[in-house]
């Protein structure tokens, strides 16, 4: 149990883990913003 809590309070894994994140949501709100500026342009 120990030795699984020690692997997340390790800095690299949070900054992969957080790299990872942001990178999909930034994926994620760039298609949103694509979708939403194709239908203001559409309409």
């Amino acid at each position: 149990m120990g030795r699984g809590s020690k692997e997340i309070d390790d800095p690299l894994v949070w900054k992969i883990i957080l790299r990872t994140v942001s990178l999909i949501f930034g994926k994620f709100a760039q298609t949103v913003f694509v979708k939403s500026l194709v239908m203001f342009l559409w309409n």
